[in-house]
């Protein structure tokens, strides 16, 4: 079963724990390649509309 976020602050933890994890598409292959600032500042921004999409 998977482990369920119960507060704010667990889930910053978790983020911050599993950040390294994740990669970016390479350049070749269609990424944008902006910064993770940039991605993050993005996502924040579509997340005010529809707050499923920071849910991925």
């Amino acid at each position: 079963m998977a482990h369920i976020i119960t507060s704010d602050r667990e889930a910053i933890e978790i983020a911050k724990q599993i950040a390294g994890e994740f990669v970016q598409v390479p350049k070749k292959s269609g990424d944008a390649y902006v910064s993770n600032v940039t991605l993050a500042g993005v996502i924040k921004l579509l997340s005010e509309g529809d707050g499923s999409i920071g849910q991925w």
